[in-house]
């Protein structure tokens, strides 16, 4: 009785401090990105969001070479502008140097305005699909990737000079 009483105290201790290392893995990772963007207010007035197929309600799938298609949506009472291409960045997270290495976005964004404005919430369109093309190399395990976008919240139709943004993890699958 003892020993099994051991066994089991054994493997709750193992579990447990895997779960703490996971958890300070992605309390490391989280706090190296919020130093990216230390003044921008993420995923408050902005939600950045995989589309989901409509036949089955399950997200889109990407693979490596995809175009990915986003949704981004306005939350706030407030107009947002962006810079043509959103202000988009595109990360994924190195488990070696602790830091988020930058990918090339092969996109291409063009507009004959200077700005792209996404509606308040109360105004439709309050939201729009955006896409973006990563470069990655090929491997044999998927790639999760950070998705940035950064804008300019407007008040009474004047910059403000806040920034606020959103970001979404995707998977991109080899």
């Amino acid at each position: 009785m003892k020993r099994s009483y051991l066994v089991v105290a054994s493997l709750f201790l193992a579990l447990w401090f895997c779960t703490a290392c996971q958890d300070s893995g992605k309390m490391q990772r989280e706090k190296a990105f919020a130093e990216l963007y230390p003044s921008v207010k993420l995923n408050q007035s902005l939600k950045l969001d995989i589309p989901v197929l409509l036949q089955d309600n399950k997200p889109l799938e990407f693979f490596i070479g995809d175009s990915v298609e986003l949704d981004l949506i306005n939350l706030s009472d407030n107009v947002i502008r962006f810079p043509v291409g959103f202000g988009l960045e595109i990360y994924a997270y190195n488990d070696q140097t602790n830091q988020w290495d930058s990918i090339e976005n092969e996109g291409e964004y063009k507009s004959n305005a200077q700005y792209i404005l996404l509606n308040s919430k109360n105004t439709l369109p309050f939201f729009t699909g955006m896409g973006l093309h990563p470069i990655l190399p090929m491997q044999d395990e998927p790639i999760v990737i950070r998705v940035v976008v950064i804008g300019e919240v407007l008040r009474d139709g004047e910059p403000s000079g806040e920034q606020t943004g959103a970001y979404v993890d995707v998977t991109i699958m080899p």
